[in-house]
């Protein structure tokens, strides 16, 4: 219903953007979010021009690590997410296979729901003590993943965040 949506323009107070919340809109080329959005639900952009055209590597929305979009050329990789980042979008990073690291900062108190699922390049992941919530399957399948270091922090484990991490033998606390 938004085929004819040109240009979106975010209020500043607004924390949160849903799940596919413009997504397919066809015509959307232009979107001002300001850094009062801190939580976007996966695929709020899928399908639109204005997502479409943004440069390849990880697309920050707000506060919000929103979508890590993949090259082609990538091979392994590893991402350190900017300071001042309050969550990892869900799916954020999903079936991401060429990632291997990932540098999560202080700043960051959600990791979303599939934000790593499948990532099965991903061989260690330290959560910092300001992390509270860990999604649902958010390292699900990531079987490559040997080593988990839980910050202090946390007062929710979503259901199967490490199920499938078939290699995973040392979670620390």
């Amino acid at each position: 219903g938004c085929v004819e949506l040109a240009s979106v323009t975010i209020p500043e107070g607004v924390t949160n953007i849903g799940a596919e919340a413009f997504s397919g809109c066809v015509a959307l080329a232009s979107v001002t979010i300001p850094d009062s959005v801190s939580l976007v639900g996966s695929g709020a952009f899928k399908s639109t021009p204005w997502f479409n055209n943004l440069p390849n590597g990880l697309i920050y929305i707000g506060k919000a690590a929103y979508q890590y979009k993949m090259s082609t050329e990538d091979d392994s990789i590893s991402i350190a997410i900017k300071d001042g980042t309050l969550s990892i979008s869900n799916s954020a990073f999903s079936s991401c296979t060429s990632l291997a690291e990932i540098v999560i900062p202080n700043s960051v108190t959600i990791i979303g729901g599939s934000s790593f699922k499948n990532c099965y390049g991903l061989t260690k992941v330290t959560i910092p003590d300001s992390v509270t919530i860990i999604g649902d399957d958010a390292f699900y399948g990531c079987s490559g993943l040997t080593s988990v270091t839980l910050g202090k922090g946390l007062s929710k484990i979503g259901w199967s965040a490490f199920a499938n991490c078939s290699y995973l033998t040392s979670v620390t606390i």
